[in-house]
Parts: C-alpha cells; sequence; structure tokens
C-alpha cells in the first residue's frame, strides 16, 4: 500500500489523484491523509481519504496505524508537526519517508517571520527532523543541493524529470501559439504568500510602465488579509485601475483561461515557487520573467528554456521574444511535462 500525506493543498491533491487513475494505477493500493478541511472535490475522485486538523490526536493514531501498514509514505511538501516530531525521534516507520519538496517546505525561514521565537522554535525541530529523511524527491536538482546544504542531510535523490502535479499537460498539445508583438497585460506573482515580494516587484515594474500596462494579480491564498489589503493598496496607488487583485479562488479551467489571456509574467520570488505555473505559461507561449536567485533560474537555464530577469531595468519590456524562441519554449515544457514520463517516474517510486 502506497500511503500519501498532503499538506493542506486540496488544489493540487485532486489533480494529481486524477493523474494517477488516468494513468491506470491500481488506486486500491492508494490512499491519502489529507491535512485540512474537505471541499469534497478529492472524494469524487477517490474515496480512501482521511482529512484532519495538525493536532488532532485520533486522527494521527489512525495514521500511525495505516503508516505501519504502508510499504511507502509519500508526503507531498512536508510540513506537519506531527512528522517532523516522528523524524525528531527516528520512529521506524519514517525510514519509508519520502518527501515531495515544494517549495515552502523547504525555504521556511525565507517565508516566514524568524524573529517569533515559536517559529524558531519550530526551525530548530526541523533541523533535527530533516536530517532524518532517507528519500527526497523533486524535478529541480539545486532544491535537492539547498535541503543537504541548510539541514545536513544525507538522503537519495530522486530526480524526477518528468514529475511534476500535472495541471494541464493538455496545454502543451496546442500546435501553435498566439504570437503578439506588442505586450501590454501582465501577471504579478502566484499567490498572497510574501515570498511573492509584491511591494519591490510593484516598484519594479513601474519602472518599466509605458501607461498602457494592465496587472492581474493573484491574491486568493497563502497570504494573511493584512497583506493581502497592503498589496492592493500599492498597487493602486501605482497603477490605478490598471491593477487587478484576484482575492477569489477560482476553478482550474478558468484559473488557466485567465492565463491564456495575458502576455507577461512576473515573478520577483526569491525561491523556488510558482513552478507549475511557469510551465503552463511558457507552453501557451508567454514571456516570462524570474529573479537569478531561484533555483528556477538554474533549472531553465541547463533546460535551455529563455527567460528574463525580473532583477534589471528592461527596456524591452513590452516586446516579444521572437515567435521561434516562444515556440522553443512551449516544445521543451511539452517534453518537461509529458504524462508517460510523469507516469514512468512515479512508477519507479511506487516500486522502488
Amino acid at each position: 500500500m502506497v500511503l500519501h500525506i498532503f499538506n493542506k493543498q486540496e488544489k493540487f491533491s485532486v489533480y494529481y489523484i486524477k493523474f494517477l487513475k488516468d494513468c491506470g494505477f491500481n488506486m486500491k493500493k492508494h490512499i491519502v491523509f489529507h491535512y485540512g478541511k474537505s471541499s469534497g472535490q478529492l472524494q469524487k475522485e477517490h474515496n480512501k481519504v482521511i482529512f484532519s486538523s495538525f493536532v488532532s490526536p485520533a486522527k494521527h493514531l489512525r495514521l500511525y496505524r495505516l503508516m505501519k501498514k504502508s510499504d511507502k509514505i509519500i508526503i507531498h511538501s512536508l510540513a506537519s508537526p506531527v512528522l517532523l516530531i516522528m523524524l525528531m525521534f527516528r520512529m521506524k516507520v519514517t525510514e519509508k519517508f519520502y518527501w515531495v519538496i515544494w517549495g515552502k517546505d523547504l525555504y521556511f525561514t525565507q517565508c516566514m517571520n524568524m524573529k517569533n521565537p515559536l517559529l524558531k522554535l519550530y526551525e530548530q525541530v526541523r533541523k533535527k527532523a530533516l536530517k532524518n529523511v532517507k528519500h527526497i524527491i523533486t524535478n529541480v536538482e539545486a532544491d535537492y543541493d539547498l535541503a543537504v546544504e541548510w539541514y545536513k542531510m544525507d538522503a537519495e535523490l530522486i530526480l524526477a524529470k518528468g514529475m511534476s502535479y500535472p495541471y494541464n499537460s493538455d496545454v502543451n498539445e496546442k500546435s501553435e501559439i498566439a504570437y503578439k508583438e506588442k505586450l501590454n497585460t501582465v501577471l504579478l506573482g502566484n499567490s498572497a504568500s510574501v515570498s511573492n515580494h509584491h511591494l519591490e516587484a510593484l516598484d519594479v515594474l513601474k519602472k518599466n510602465d509605458n501607461g498602457t500596462m494592465t496587472i492581474t494579480c493573484p491574491l486568493s491564498y497563502g497570504g494573511s488579509a493584512k497583506y493581502v489589503e497592503k498589496v492592493e493598496k500599492k498597487g493602486k496607488e501605482l497603477f490605478g485601475d490598471r491593477f487587478i487583485p484576484v482575492k477569489d479562488f477560482m476553478p482550474l479551467e478558468e484559473y488557466n483561461k485567465m492565463l491564456e489571456g495575458l502576455d507577461i509574467a512576473f515573478f520577483y520570488h526569491d525561491r523556488q515557487e510558482a513552478f507549475s505555473n511557469t510551465l503552463t505559461l511558457l507552453g501557451n507561449g508567454k514571456k516570462i520573467y524570474i529573479r537569478p536567485c531561484s533555483t528556477l533560474w538554474d533549472y531553465f537555464e541547463k533546460k535551455n528554456i529563455k527567460v528574463h530577469n525580473s532583477e534589471e531595468e528592461d527596456w524591452d519590456f513590452f516586446e516579444s521574444d521572437s515567435y521561434e524562441s516562444l515556440l522553443s519554449n512551449k516544445n521543451k515544457v511539452a517534453e518537461i511535462r509529458d504524462p508517460q514520463l510523469s507516469k514512468e517516474c512515479w512508477e519507479k517510486v511506487f516500486q522502488s
């Protein structure tokens, strides 16, 4: 049996389980333990799901029993205090743990206010716990290198070349891209997380503003209401009605439709984040800006995928890359998100 543990984000787990089903995996051998509250979506795809809070004793007792019965335990984002305590004390079941790095679970100190004494204590627990992880799954090798460096880990790397949470691999089946020479619609960030560095990004965008730029900014999850208010206030001050905050959570199809209608993606993260969004945008032939300090910069450079530096003033901001360059990006992303390759990667994990 394979036990999957997900950290709150049902928007990832629903499509992951659907992907496993579509690939023909025997779902009788898969069970999901999911933090957060159920929306009912996941149960439509898979009836073997347990939802729990981080502090439910009864649910975690049941989780431990499932762990003992499981052959593999796949942790999709390692954030649960209970799992970290298990690792810290090297409980026998933790030998079966496979940590799928998502982003924030690795870049904890970069994302949180580490002046908070409770968070400092939590990070000390993480340091003692994470070094006991024996298997890491990631498709960004630089994230594995950082995990080893920061947490003194001696873990097996499972480099998942084709593995991603398969949001919309169908986007790569389109034979052409909608090419525009002049661009003016911008996506800023992917969430309300402070690691998007919206306030600094807005200042950079203002320097490049030609008076016609419109900015769509997703703020529907991942951050506090106070931070969202601050971002919206600054966006309106600098761009007026040309700043469009998206504060309501969209269904996947609607969100992807929104992405298709934009010209440029401007990401100002200082860590690996918005990977799936970026692949989707590249697959749609969009111009992408990211920071070189993100491990994604190194990833795309090695894949020979063209992205731009969001830290530099760019006088060609509104000029499209060549059709050939955008098409090359699209084709390389199609290879990365090939569902068959992703299927093969998960098969190796489940069977190893």
